[in-house]
């Protein structure tokens, strides 16, 4: 299992003020060719259990799909400085995630250590450029690709997402999303008052 911060702040949106456990369990109808009185139901993804501190940030989650521990440690600066995957009974380590950040604590990079990766191994690496409106995040080739991954995001004044591309190998265009904001005003307010 790889995990990057993406999948830390989507695990982060489930939680609800005042929350120290959260379970978040989903199921999907199952399609049958015959009426049934109660639908049959089928376990999907994210079937989890998330903990957090009283501050609401995110310490521990048990993925009960793929029988696993995780457990999130931060820095002084109360950013997350390294995920820690473990086998669902704690008493093993299958691998770990560790990230960098700039002076203005945005992060620069993410790194996946497995158990009992050398230093020689192409482990999964993402690295992160910041210019003017936009994030460049670059995926490595590693042990699993040996594609090298741009996806550029751009945003406007409002920090809001307008734009996001996706570049295999510097050539091939995969992705490319564009979003229109729209403002409507309350009369009596704003600049058409």
């Amino acid at each position: 299992m790889v995990m990057f911060i993406g999948d830390v702040r989507l695990l982060s949106r489930y939680y609800v003020f005042g929350g120290r456990k959260i379970t978040v369990r989903t199921a999907y109808r199952r399609k049958s060719s015959k009426s049934l009185p109660h639908p049959e139901l089928i376990k999907s993804i994210p079937d989890v259990v998330l903990y957090f501190d009283e501050k609401g940030i995110i310490k521990e989650c048990l993925d009960k799909h793929k029988g696993q521990r995780i457990i999130f440690n931060y820095n002084g600066n109360n950013r997350l400085s390294e995920l820690l995957i473990y086998g669902k009974s704690r008493n093993y380590f299958i691998e770990s995630t560790r990230f960098e950040y700039d002076d203005h604590g945005r992060i620069l990079s993410e790194v996946v250590y497995e158990q009992n990766c050398d230093d020689d191994d192409n482990l999964p690496q993402i690295l992160y450029e910041y210019e003017a409106n936009s994030v460049i995040t670059t995926l490595l080739p590693d042990k699993y690709s040996k594609d090298i991954g741009i996806f550029i995001y751009t945003y406007n004044d409002l920090d809001q997402l307008i734009e996001q591309k996706g570049i295999i190998n510097e050539k091939e265009l995969i992705m490319w999303n564009r979003f229109r904001v729209q403002f409507k005003w309350p009369k009596g307010q704003g600049y058409f008052s």
